[in-house]
């Protein structure tokens, strides 16, 4: 949980709660928070307690316990209690390009809209442009957006997501700076259908690596690039992202970006169970790193067997791979 997720979640909680009414205060907070997190010259995860994270301007208690529960464990217990409000589902529709949650919430309530579906069909028939302080132009607009959001978000059966990321890493692999390259993801625990393809590399020399991503003939826009990740939308519509990687983390990041949501909480879980911290950059013990190498060194620091990655899932693989 590093601090572009800490972001992207205080910006969802931003997002349900104004799309549910909630004070302007409250909404505002959140979305300065999210803005805070992102700007921040260090890691959250690197900050050891709560105490330590108010040190930062802007961090009050509240907001530094959400932080540190999120870093520990992964998942927010108050933002799972804000989706299953029903209205919730509407943050989807921010989804959309040039859509806010201002807009998302005078759609619901004038016209009952609920879905992406919804919302075409609503644009198609003219009732969009029909709204106050609605031009026809923004009908056509979020109509642009729906086609944009859907070939981003479609999802790819398995063998033509391996033709696709085999095509990227047959070329990366090529790359003096790149010393081990694998796909992570969905795709390597083999799910039937694939949204994104997530590739993991080890260099040191991630800015070199990361402008001949962007700059691959199968790119079609660059979806955001920085120090050490980059991510595309390909010719085929699909995203992918590539992240570069020290060696000794290199395991973790691999076990991380493989797992299923559910079974990264799980694996944190027994590491604080153990007195320990699991992140993508690693096993550690308080500011220590401890292992991270390789996936295997890692089960096995957390009592477990080695878990093939199609079958990290959920508990029922956990209890099956552990250590008697």
């Amino acid at each position: 949980m590093d601090n572009t997720d800490i972001s992207r979640i205080f910006a969802e909680i931003a997002d349900i709660l104004e799309i549910k009414g909630e004070g302007v205060f409250r909404v505002n907070a959140y979305r300065r928070a999210s803005h805070l997190v992102l700007d921040l010259p260090t890691e959250m995860r690197e900050h050891g307690t709560v105490e330590e994270l108010e040190k930062f301007p802007g961090i009050g208690a509240a907001l530094a316990r959400k932080i540190r529960e999120l870093v520990d464990t992964g998942s927010l217990e108050f933002l799972d209690k804000l989706r299953k409000d029903p209205l919730a589902k509407l943050v989807e529709l921010t989804k959309i390009p040039g859509l806010g949650p201002k807009r998302v919430k005078l759609f619901h309530e004038r016209l009952g809209i609920k879905t992406i579906d919804e919302l075409e069909a609503a644009a198609h028939k003219g009732l969009i442009a029909k709204l106050p302080l609605i031009k026809e132009k923004t009908e056509a607009n979020i109509l642009k957006g729906i086609a944009v959001y859907k070939k981003m978000h479609q999802r790819i059966p398995l063998d033509k997501a391996r033709e696709y990321a085999q095509t990227l890493t047959d070329q990366i692999r090529k790359w003096p700076e790149v010393k081990q390259l694998e796909v992570a993801g969905s795709l390597r625990r083999e799910r039937e259908t694939i949204g994104d393809i997530d590739i993991l590399v080890i260099s040191a020399e991630p800015q070199v690596v990361i402008e001949k991503f962007v700059g691959l003939a199968e790119v079609e826009e660059i979806l955001a690039k920085g120090d050490t990740k980059g991510a595309v939308r390909s010719k085929w519509g699909v995203q992918v992202d590539l992240r570069v990687l020290a060696a000794k983390s290199f395991g973790a990041a691999l076990m991380y970006f493989t797992g299923s949501k559910e079974h990264n909480i799980l694996l944190r879980r027994i590491a604080i169970s153990k007195g320990m911290k699991l992140s993508e950059y690693g096993l550690f013990k308080g500011k220590d790193y401890y292992k991270g190498k390789t996936e295997a060194e890692i089960y096995q620091a957390l009592g477990l067997h080695f878990i093939p990655p199609t079958e990290r899932e959920n508990s029922e693989q956990i209890e099956k791979y552990k250590i008697m």
